[in-house]
Parts: C-alpha cells; sequence; structure tokens
C-alpha cells in the first residue's frame, strides 16, 4: 500500500493533470488508436514484416502501453486493495523471470518489467475505472483490428490453399488471432435483446471470422473456440434470469446462422475481391505503362478453385481421431513435452531448447515446447512454470466467482472467455510473451477485475451521488 501511494503522489496523479486537460471522447479514441498499435506489432511478426529481436516488440508494445494507460488515467488515483493470493503469485512470477533474465536470456528480462511494473500499474489505474468501460474498449479495438484483417485479406490475401491463413504465415497463428476476435465478439453477440444495426453488424463479424477460423483446419484454433462457446453457454443458463433466456437461446439461433452462411459466402468474397483487385491493377497498369506490342506486361496466374467443401472436408480430416494413439491425435506432442519436461532445471536456459525424436518413421527436431507452461518452465526456471500454472488456475476459478456474482453486467464475462480460450490455446501452443503472442496481452490485461479485492470506481462513485 506504501508503493502504491508513492506511485500515485510522484508518478500517477501528476501525469493525470496533464491528461485531465485532454476531452474524454479523444482519450477514448487514443485508447484504441494505441492498442491497434500493438495488434499491428502482432501482424508485422506473424506475417514476418517485422523480423526484429524481441526487446525491439517490447520497446514499442510498452509505448503503446503506456499510451493507453495515459488515456485511461482518472484525476485522482486511489489505493487498491489486491487479492494477496494472486498478487504474490503474479509477483512471485516476474522475480523468478527477473532472477533468469539476469542469468541467462534477456527476453526473460523485459518480460519480468511488464510483470513487476507495467501489468501492476494498469490493474491499480483500470480499477479506478467503470470496467464494463475499460473492458468496451478493449473489445471496440479487437472489433476494428478484425475489419481491418478482413480488408488486408481481401485486397492482398488470396485464397490459393485449402487451409488459408490469411496475412499470416503460421496456421495456428492466424488461428489464435481469429479465435480470441471470436470469443471477444461472443459477448456482444450472446447477451442482447434488441436487434440493432450495431448487433447485425457484430453478428456478420463474428460469422466471418469463424469461417476463416475454420478455413485454418486448426485443431488448437477450433478445440479453443468450442471450449469457449461451452463455457459461455453453461455459465449463461447459471447466470441469466428467466425471462432472458429466451432472447439468449434466440442469438444461439442467429449465431448459427451466421456461421453457416459467412462459411459459405466469406470464401467466394475473399476470391472475388482479390481477383476484382487484381483486374483493377492490371487495367490501370495497362492504361498508364506504354508496353511494345513483343512484350506485354504478364498476365496474373488465376488462382486455384477452393470450394467450402474442401474446406468442410479437410476440417473432418483434421478432428478424424480413429485409429490414432494420443501422440499421434495431438501430432507428437507428448513426444515433444517429454523431451523438454527431461532438460527442466531450477533457473531456466538461455534459449528456448531443442527436442529431437523419430515421428511416423521420419527425424524431427522441435524448437518450441508447443505448451506455454512447460516454455515458461523451461525458459525460466521450474518455479516460475508451476508459480504460473498455479495462477491461471486460481485466475480462472476467479473470473468463474466474478461473472456469477455480476449478473447484470455481460463484460463480467470477459474475463472467464478469455481465460478459458488462452487455457485451451495455451496447452498446445507456446503463447505466453506479451508482445509476440496477442492472446497472452489480451489474457493479460482483461485480469485488472479480477486482481483487485475492493476497488474505487467511477461507477460506484456515481452511484453513491446518485443516492
Amino acid at each position: 500500500m506504501v508503493m502504491q501511494r508513492l506511485l500515485i503522489r510522484y508518478l500517477l496523479d501528476p501525469l493525470a493533470r496533464i491528461t485531465s486537460r485532454i476531452p474524454q471522447k479523444q482519450k477514448d479514441i487514443g485508447f484504441v488508436f494505441f492498442f491497434l498499435c500493438i495488434i499491428a506489432l502482432y501482424w508485422g511478426r506473424g506475417s514476418v514484416l517485422l523480423n526484429f529481436r524481441y526487446i525491439i516488440f517490447f520497446t514499442f508494445g510498452c509505448l503503446g502501453l503506456g499510451g493507453m494507460l495515459l488515456c485511461t488515467l482518472p484525476a485522482h488515483t486511489k489505493p487498491v486493495t489486491f487479492r494477496k493470493s494472486l498478487l504474490l503469485i503474479w509477483l512471485g512470477i516476474g522475480a523468478f523471470m527477473l532472477l533468469s533474465g539476469v542469468l541467462y536470456n534477456m527476453d526473460s528480462l523485459s518480460e519480468a518489467l511488464l510483470f513487476l511494473v507495467a501489468y501492476p500499474i494498469i490493474f491499480i489505474v483500470w480499477n479506478q475505472q467503470n470496467h464494463a468501460k475499460i473492458i468496451n474498449l478493449l473489445l471496440r479495438s479487437i472489433e476494428i483490428s478484425f475489419w481491418l484483417y478482413t480488408l488486408v485479406c481481401l485486397l492482398f490475401y488470396p485464397v490459393n490453399t485449402v487451409r488459408y491463413s490469411g496475412l499470416f504465415t503460421n496456421l495456428n497463428g492466424a488461428a489464435g488471432y481469429l479465435a480470441l476476435v471470436a470469443v471477444c465478439l461472443l459477448v456482444d453477440c450472446l447477451w442482447f435483446e434488441k436487434i440493432t444495426l450495431t448487433r447485425i453488424r457484430k453478428l456478420v463479424a463474428f460469422g466471418i471470422c469463424v469461417a476463416l477460423l475454420l478455413y485454418t483446419g486448426s485443431r488448437t484454433g477450433l478445440l479453443e473456440l468450442a471450449a469457449t462457446l461451452l463455457v459461455a453457454a453453461v455459465v449463461s443458463l447459471i447466470r441469466l434470469h428467466k425471462h432472458k433466456k429466451l432472447y439468449f437461446f434466440r442469438n444461439i439461433l442467429l449465431i448459427t446462422v451466421s456461421v453457416f452462411l459467412f462459411f459459405y459466402a466469406t470464401l467466394y468474397v475473399l476470391q472475388f475481391g482479390y481477383s476484382a483487385k487484381t483486374s483493377i491493377v492490371s487495367f490501370v497498369q495497362s492504361v498508364l505503362v506504354e508496353t511494345p506490342d513483343d512484350n506485354p506486361l504478364p498476365s496474373t496466374p488465376s488462382l486455384p478453385t477452393i470450394r467450402p467443401e474442401d474446406s468442410a472436408d479437410l476440417i473432418g480430416d483434421r478432428l478424424d481421431t480413429e485409429g490414432k494413439d494420443l501422440n499421434h491425435a495431438s501430432t507428437g506432442r507428448l513426444q515433444i513435452w517429454t523431451g523438454y519436461v527431461k532438460q527442466l532445471n531450477l533457473f531456466g536456459h538461455q534459449d528456448s531448447g531443442t527436442v529431437t525424436f523419430r515421428y511416423n518413421g521420419t527425424e524431427k527436431t522441435y524448437h518450441s515446447t508447443h505448451m506455454t507452461v512447460l516454455q515458461i518452465a523451461y525458459e525460466n526456471g521450474i518455479i516460475t512454470g508451476i508459480l504460473y500454472l498455479v495462477f491461471n488456475l486460481t485466475a480462472g476459478i476467479y473470473s468463474l466467482v466474478h461473472a456469477l456474482r455480476h449478473k447484470d453486467d455481460p463484460y463480467a464475462m470477459i474475463p472467464l472467455l478469455v481465460s478459458v480460450a488462452y487455457g485451451v490455446y495455451s496447452l498446445l501452443a507456446n503463447t505466453g510473451i506479451s508482445f509476440w503472442y496477442l492472446g497472452a496481452l489480451m489474457y493479460y490485461l482483461v485480469q485488472f477485475p479480477i486482481m483487485a479485492k475492493s476497488r474505487q470506481t467511477a461507477e460506484s462513485e456515481e452511484m453513491q451521488v446518485d443516492a
């Protein structure tokens, strides 16, 4: 508490005196802008357009987080009472990452600074605000990023293979991003009563997003979305009042129709959009660029014909586990995990490690654990890995309690749904670094309502004034 008061007195309140002069609407726009800049970093890495060391991503990512923080600073910040168990585990993770960073790996040092400094400050500041407003700004940013992503795919990334990853070079990377977008859109698609243009837009976005996720054929992404949908449905039936359950079932039907419709439509729209863009560019070139008759401009090769039925067949093949043991069904992950577990030590390693074994008669080498907790344990030590696992489980329980306690706030479901999505995805992929994996960053950010045991919020102050 003493550290909080010093932080508030000498840093947050002086900054607030500057930011308080900016109109709230402009600060909200600024928040979305800075978050979109961070998402653009993630896209750049996923498409290999930005191939830098993590320290570069860390620097620009911190600038983006700083901008988001400044846009949410209240006029005066009050100390927050944290849940001691969660806070101690969180700081323990950061402390052991710091130790590993000093001993072995500078990238761990960067992540440790986020856990020990940046995220705690965010938790303090965001717990001064109406939780629903902060989460709504995060979700709005994610939705805008998805529309931009769709536009980029439409213009520059044709569907030329059955497994489509858009601007990403890795199918699981695309699936991780799309599954996160779907989870963020899910709240506004499931819990609404009036059908407005905004709700229709979100239903359309959800349908397109799930279609693109299905086109990747990523079992990890599909499992992540399926688990989140199941948890959302079960918890909703528990927390919703009886008269609202009718709307819930109606919305489930609307979501199903949207997914079915856009599973077929999105593929054709992507192919048509790219072909139309290419034709326009070719026409403009033919008008502006003079070429001799014996040396015409090269023609654009035609795209292969990919049908929605091809994607459906692919999904069926990918999900088929007949005749496969658990190791083959998980594409050798059991062997990967076993190999990395044997190399664990107390304080981590300098590199991400390698595992070599025979799989399906072929010698294979892997440079990733394909499991976040295990990767953190390998890079930062066993103690860090255990603490990270304990935090995930404990925060998951608190997020469930939070969702059930705030039944009238649909955004109270977001920490739970993002935790479920992140938990499933991180079980099968390495995704724990903040500015390399958007799912990890979003997971850490939405912990702010869970970390605080009690809070002084703008919402509660307004209620007291009204009373």
